[in-house]
């Protein structure tokens, strides 16, 4: 199979000429600038999806007044010894005052000596602050858990807790193989 390339500089007419041996039986015209947008355009859109997800989680809902979820919780390893977390914590309705509380979360790990958990902020005091929660429509948190070298999280729970309560206002748990 002979292939051919058009070069040249910018507006010297490659598209025009690629188009009309495109239409040539047996000839296939593409043009990487082509390309190269639609993949722009690919990543716009997911982005866009995104954005488009937490709007409608951050307003749906509004009978239920100040209704709290955790969104996008994900952890990644940074080091041998720790690992990278963030989620959001999207607050819906129409709240005319701020959430006050903070996040708890536990992460379980194995290593070889076997299966640990590690409470935050009780286990790591300096992530104390990064899990306090003040916020009208929605908070992102991020942080890192210190864990001991060569460890693996298998999963992460989330939950946000107010002040004076026993029980959580949104818990969300992630698994990871």
């Amino acid at each position: 199979m002979q292939k051919y390339v058009i070069m040249g500089v910018q507006g010297s007419g490659k598209g025009t000429q690629g188009k009309i041996v495109g239409a040539i039986p047996g000839f296939y015209h593409s043009a990487t600038g082509d390309i190269f947008r639609s993949l722009d355009l690919q990543s716009e859109n997911t982005q866009i999806k995104e954005e488009l997800a937490f709007l409608q989680q951050l307003f749906s809902d509004s009978g239920k007044q100040g209704a709290i979820s955790i969104q996008r919780l994900s952890a990644e390893r940074a080091s041998d010894d720790s690992y990278r977390f963030s989620l959001l914590i999207v607050r819906g309705g129409k709240p005319t005052d701020e959430f006050s509380g903070r996040l708890s979360m536990q992460a379980n790990l194995v290593d070889k000596n076997g299966p640990m958990t590690i409470e935050l902020p009780e286990g790591q005091p300096e992530n104390a602050a990064a899990l306090q929660l003040k916020f009208k429509y929605y908070q992102r948190v991020e942080g890192t858990i210190s864990v001991p070298p060569g460890s693996q999280l298998k999963s992460l729970e989330a939950k946000v807790l107010e002040p004076g309560q026993a029980s959580p206002k949104a818990t969300r748990n992630l698994i990871l193989s």
